[in-house]
């Protein structure tokens, strides 16, 4: 349930022990970049429609990783090739450059995308990554076998909500 108190924008999650940490669809939600966005209201009338993404948690992962058959329909193009380290190796992937909405809060970020097989077939298609975290404060409940993410009004943009 996300909670807005203030300036601060949280969600209260909860641990699934095969996967992870998981954010709920509603709460991030992919879109393309603001200055594209911008090109399409001129030129065309309307950008693609934003895609809600269910995700995990990843303090491991430096930069925010989607599935690119996930977001198709926003024709996000690539900036070039990148190179993923993940726990099972290195693997291929595409620098996309995206506006991500976190907890009510957006950013246009640079993203990895990559087939993604391991994750989406467990039915996650975002891993959600420093990238982000870093502007979040993110409090783990071990008893309680859940977490609490929310942003401090100094890290949203214009100041918050």
């Amino acid at each position: 349930m996300a909670k807005y108190e203030g300036r601060l924008r949280e969600i209260i999650g909860s641990f699934e022990a095969d996967t992870g940490l998981v954010m709920p669809r509603e709460h991030v939600v992919l879109g393309v970049p603001e200055p594209l966005a911008l090109l399409y209201r001129e030129t065309s009338g309307m950008p693609p429609v934003p895609v809600p993404l269910g995700g995990l948690i990843d303090t491991g992962a430096s930069m925010t990783h989607v599935c690119i058959p996930a977001i198709t329909s926003l024709g996000l193009q690539s900036l070039g090739p990148l190179t993923i380290n993940t726990g099972a190796g290195y693997r291929p992937g595409e620098k996309l450059r995206a506006r991500i909405t976190f907890l009510g809060e957006s950013w246009d970020l640079d993203v990895a995308g990559t087939d993604a097989e391991r994750f989406s077939q467990e039915g996650h298609v975002l891993l959600i990554g420093r990238d982000v975290l870093a502007r979040c404060t993110l409090t783990w409940d071990g008893p309680g076998n859940a977490f609490r993410i929310s942003i401090p009004a100094s890290e949203a943009p214009n100041g918050g909500c």
